[in-house]
C-alpha cells in the first residue's frame, strides 16, 4: 500500500469528537480569507470536517500553505470551538526490549561450557556419537605402534558422557543465537580500547551531556479580557491597563506582546504603547530580543526598535533559542544563527 493511500485511510477512521452541523459547513462559508479558501479548495478541503481530520504538519502538505495560512485556520477553528486532529504517538521499538533475551542464553551458555571444559562446542548430537566411536577404537586396539594414553586428548570429551549430549542439545540453539542477531547485538561485542564496551560509553556520555532545564514561566502580572469582541489586559486586581481595542492579544513576553488589529500584527508595552507598527502580515512574540515577523508571504527577523536584523526572504521560522533558529525556503529547513544570518545550515 503507497503512503499517500494509508494517510487517507489513517483520515477515515479517525472520528473528530464534535457536531456534525459544525463539520458540515462549507470552507467557503466558514470565515476564511480568499487566499486561505483557494489555498484549501486546491488541497481537496472542502469542508470544516476534512480540516480537523488533519494535523498541524498535515496542513504544510498543501502547496504555498504558510505559517499565516496556519494561524488563521487556527483562528477561525477556535472560534467555532474546533481543532486539529491530535499528533500520533510514536511506537516504541520492541527490538530493544527483546536484547536481553539472547545475553541471558550467552550467560547460561557460559555455565554449561565452565561445567564441560573439555567439551568440543557446536557439534550436534548425531555428530558426537560417531566421532566418540571413532575416537574410542584406536584406545581399544592399538595396532599401529601407538601406545594406549596417545589419545588421551581425544578421549576427554567421553567423561560424564551420559546424560551430557541431552544438555548439549539443550544449549545448542543459544549458542545459534549471536549469528541471528541485528547490528544491535553485533555492536555488543566491539570492546574500545579503554575496555568499555560501546553502548556503555554512550550511555556514560549520555549521563555526561549537559541539560537544558526547563524553565517554568512565571504567572503574568496582567490577565486577558473582552469586552464587545476586542481584546486588551487588567491586572490582577481586575484594574484594566490595556483597552480592549485589538482583535487579538498574545502573551507578553520580555514585556512586549504581540496584537493583532485589522488583519495585521504589530507590539505594545505594558502600558498599551504601539512600540512596533501594527503593520506585518503576521509575528511571533519576542525570544532573546528578536521575533519572527511576516511581510508580503515571507518572513524575518527584528529586534526590539523594529530594525530588521534578517531579511524578509524566508518561507517560515520559529523562535530564538540559544542565538540560533530554524528557518524554511524552497522546501528546506536550515539552522540559522543571528548574529551570522548568511551562512545557513541546511538540514533538510
Amino acid at each position: 500500500m503507497s503512503k499517500k493511500h494509508k494517510n487517507h485511510r489513517q483520515h477515515d477512521n479517525y472520528i473528530p469528537p464534535y457536531d456534525a452541523a459544525i463539520l458540515a459547513e462549507p470552507i467557503a462559508k466558514a470565515g476564511f480569507s480568499e487566499e486561505v479558501v483557494q489555498k484549501l479548495t486546491n488541497g481537496r478541503l472542502n469542508y470544516l470536517s476534512d480540516i480537523v481530520r488533519r494535523t498541524e504538519k498535515d496542513m504544510y502538505k498543501i502547496n504555498t500553505f504558510n505559517k499565516k495560512n496556519l494561524m488563521e485556520v487556527k483562528r477561525v477553528l477556535q472560534s467555532k470551538r474546533l481543532d486539529f486532529r491530535p499528533e500520533p504517538e510514536l511506537p516504541n521499538a520492541p527490538k530493544q526490549q527483546q536484547q536481553p533475551a539472547p545475553n541471558n542464553g550467552q550467560r547460561q551458555q557460559g555455565r554449561n561450557d565452565a561445567r564441560r571444559p573439555n567439551q568440543q562446542q557446536g557439534k550436534p548430537q548425531h555428530q558426537d556419537r560417531p566421532q566418540q566411536q571413532g575416537r574410542q577404537q584406536p584406545a581399544k586396539a592399538p595396532q599401529n605402534g601407538r601406545p594406549a594414553s596417545a589419545p588421551a586428548a581425544h578421549s576427554a570429551p567421553q567423561q560424564g558422557q551420559k546424560g551430557q549430549p541431552m544438555r548439549q542439545r539443550v544449549n545448542q540453539p543459544n549458542r545459534q543465537q549471536p549469528q541471528k542477531q541485528g547490528i544491535k547485538q553485533q555492536n555488543k561485542r566491539i570492546w574500545d580500547p579503554d575496555g568499555i564496551s560501546e553502548e556503555k560509553t554512550k550511555e556514560e556520555r549520555e549521563k555526561k551531556r549537559p541539560r537544558r532545564q526547563a524553565v517554568k514561566a512565571p504567572r503574568d502580572i496582567y490577565i486577558k479580557i473582552n469586552k464587545n469582541d476586542k481584546w486588551g489586559f487588567a491586572n490582577r486586581n481586575g484594574k484594566e491597563v490595556v483597552p480592549p481595542i485589538y482583535d487579538e492579544v498574545f502573551t507578553f513576553k520580555e514585556d512586549l506582546c504581540c496584537v493583532e488589529k485589522d488583519n495585521r500584527f504589530g507590539f505594545i508595552d505594558r502600558e498599551g504603547n504601539e512600540v512596533i507598527p501594527i503593520e506585518y502580515d503576521c509575528a511571533l512574540s519576542f525570544s532573546e530580543g528578536y521575533a519572527c515577523v511576516y511581510k508580503n508571504n515571507k518572513c524575518g527577523y527584528i529586534n526590539k526598535n523594529n530594525e530588521i536584523v534578517v531579511d524578509f526572504r524566508f518561507d517560515a521560522g520559529t523562535h530564538v533559542i540559544d542565538g540560533s533558529c530554524r528557518v524554511k525556503k524552497d522546501g528546506k529547513w536550515g539552522e540559522l544563527f543571528i548574529d551570522n544570518p548568511e551562512e545557513i545550515r541546511w538540514i533538510i
